[in-house]
């Protein structure tokens, strides 16, 4: 048999690609996947919620090598396009929450369970347990792995953050004869944790707190990269939480070119305490020590931390300590400093940063001197913050490519 279309690849792109094309018309359509199940790495999102998408999409909000293309393709295919699709389509209803979307059941696997069930309805064949090792062309045609044959192809097969899903960056190999060198971003963890060289904040395991954070370019703080806001999380190799996770891509790529990244947090502004309310605090409270002081304004341990670093005793109290000493607080706990050391790695990140660039590929992510194949989701060079950003993408990357498959069978 020779499917009309064959995606490699059962994660979000893929069965979503898979469902745009035979939701407009009948083809035969096979789906290829390293795992057992599809959708696995789809059932990890959103801490098993998932986070299917986000009204407030702007193309600000994404790295990639084409910022004018990325936007063509968000718009052609947006957040709205996306919520009705699973309503008016797979039969799921999508619930809001702030500028947040997610499947009114709140769980992951109605999302990957509606795809699934879709393509079965329109009897999609699912290759399980079958990594793709070669990609070879028989006249027009492809051939997979020398037995599953097809018109078309589309390579839906992800990047290489949470390997034990099945991404691996293998796609890379099978597509190196068809693309040049410089088409292909370095791929790199993103939407990770980091790793710092500062070991104080060690003692602050597992404390969460509100605050700003603002990314440098290199120790010198003199180029700001990028700023979030949010819940941060202390580790014993660093920092995490959300407002880390959406700094993270930028500072692995500063690593990566050899530069030296350092983040400021700012614990104060984020809950909106001011230099005034430290002194009011240690003018009422005279001959308590500074930690007690402030004990209603900065947690108790971060205080701690502060004051080793500003070689102030632990036991100083607010009579002690000169208006400067009280300056210099305030300016530790609005200006935080960290070291960037590195990350945790692919299998802790949540995606990839790097792949095929988009300014590589055709007007319907197809690739250059190969008829009728696309490239979609996460094995392209585009990577999102937090919230959805990142799983619109691979919803609309992957109807591009669909447009393309139905384009070029017409």
């Amino acid at each position: 048999m020779i499917y009309d279309c064959v995606v490699i690849g059962g994660g979000a792109s893929g069965l979503y690609c898979a469902c745009r094309i035979v939701s407009q018309k009948q083809l035969s359509v096979a789906v290829v996947d390293s795992n057992s199940i599809p959708g696995k790495k789809l059932l990890m999102t959103g801490s098993g919620r998932c986070n299917l998408t986000n009204s407030s999409i702007s193309v600000n909000d994404y790295h990639c090598d084409q910022p004018s293309k990325l936007e063509g393709i968000l718009k052609m295919h947006s957040y709205r396009d996306t919520v009705d699709f699973f309503r008016n389509e797979l039969g799921l209803k999508c619930l809001s929450k702030d500028n947040l979307f997610y499947p009114v059941t709140l769980r992951a696997s109605t999302v990957a369970d509606s795809l699934t069930m879709y393509l079965k309805d329109h009897n999609v064949d699912f290759y399980f347990d079958t990594k793709v090792t070669n990609v070879s062309c028989d006249g027009a045609d492809y051939i997979i792995n020398s037995q599953i044959k097809g018109k078309s192809i589309v390579f839906a097969c992800g990047g290489v953050s949470y390997p034990k899903t099945g991404s691996d960056g293998s796609y890379l190999g099978i597509l190196a004869r068809y693309l040049d060198k410089s088409s292909v971003a370095p791929l790199l963890p993103s939407l990770v944790p980091l790793k710092t060289f500062e070991k104080d904040v060690f003692a602050l395991k597992g404390m969460r707190f509100k605050c700003d954070v603002k990314l440098y370019k290199g120790n010198d703080c003199s180029e700001e990269l990028t700023s979030s806001s949010g819940e941060l999380l202390f580790t014993d190799y660093g920092v995490s939480g959300i407002c880390i996770l959406d700094v993270s891509g930028f500072a692995v790529r500063a690593i990566a070119d050899g530069n030296k990244p350092v983040i400021r947090l700012d614990f104060l502004n984020a809950e909106s305490i001011s230099l005034d309310d430290l002194k009011q605090n240690l003018n009422m409270h005279p001959n308590r020590s500074v930690v007690s002081a402030l004990s209603g304004l900065v947690q108790a341990e971060l205080m701690l931390v502060v004051l080793r670093r500003l070689g102030i005793s632990e036991d100083a109290k607010p009579k002690d300590i000169s208006e400067s000493d009280v300056n210099k607080l305030y300016e530790c706990l609005s200006c935080f400093e960290l070291s960037i050391k590195g990350s945790q790695g692919f299998e802790n990140a949540q995606i990839t940063t790097g792949g095929i660039k988009l300014g590589a590929l055709g007007d319907h992510l197809e690739i250059s001197g190969l008829n009728n194949a696309f490239i979609c989701g996460e094995s392209l060079d585009c990577d999102g913050i937090c919230g959805g950003y990142n799983l619109q993408f691979a919803w609309s990357s992957a109807d591009l490519a669909a447009k393309g498959v139905l384009e070029c069978l017409n």
